[in-house]
């Protein structure tokens, strides 16, 4: 669904910028998507930056990393879809032009400590909750598993 929205926002894009001189999205035309300039894709990108996303009636922030990422996740895939996985009615592609693949997604560097820590910040709101946790699942998960089941089994395995 996340795709969806993000893929909508681009198209919007467009049509704002008079890249697309339609006035809805349904309306851009494949053409506008095998001709647009590496520039062009990568001001969306920029535009993505530099928005301001409201988090409430007084308060904005800018987008973090991951979701732009996701939204150039999301052009990659729409543009696999037109060039490579779908044809048209003679047998080819849309188009075979795929300028979203000469845009990197900025991967994020994380530490498997740092991950863990976000993890369980989100999981354990009190501080013997990470204790109580591991002594539940050492002793007593595998108790509330089905038995003869593969969960047990892959308990035991893991």
């Amino acid at each position: 669904m996340n795709y969806v929205l993000d893929n909508k926002l681009f198209l919007e894009w467009l049509i704002v910028e008079d890249i697309a001189t339609v006035s809805t999205i349904r309306e851009v035309p494949l053409s506008v998507l095998e001709n647009l300039k590496l520039a062009v894709a990568l001001s969306f990108i920029k535009f993505l930056e530099r928005r301001n996303i409201p988090i409430n009636k007084k308060e904005t922030k800018k987008a973090e990393k991951v979701s732009i990422n996701r939204k150039i996740s999301a052009l990659r895939s729409l543009y696999k879809y037109l060039t490579i996985q779908t044809e048209n009615d003679e047998g080819e592609p849309y188009f075979y032009r795929n300028v979203m693949l000469k845009i990197e997604v900025n991967k994020l560097k994380e530490t498997l400590s740092a991950r863990a820590s976000k993890i369980s910040e989100k999981i354990f709101h009190n501080g013997d909750d990470d204790a109580r946790f591991l002594d539940f699942v050492k002793n007593d998960y595998e108790n509330e598993l089905p038995e003869n089941s593969r969960k047990i089994i892959y308990f035991k395995r893991d």
